[in-house]
C-alpha cells in the first residue's frame, strides 16, 4: 500500500493515535496514515 512512499511520523498508527496528546487505549476501528512521494 505505501510502495515508494514515505511515511510520515508517527506513520501507520490507529487514528487516535494522530492527535497530538492520543494515548487512546480503546481498540482500534480504523488506522490512519500519511506519506508522500518520493521522487
Amino acid at each position: 500500500m505505501f510502495a515508494r512512499l514515505e511515511l510520515i511520523d508517527p506513520g501507520l498508527v490507529t487514528c487516535s493515535r494522530w492527535r497530538p496528546n492520543g494515548n487512546d487505549t480503546t481498540p482500534a476501528s480504523a488506522y490512519c496514515a500519511v506519506a508522500r512521494k518520493n521522487n
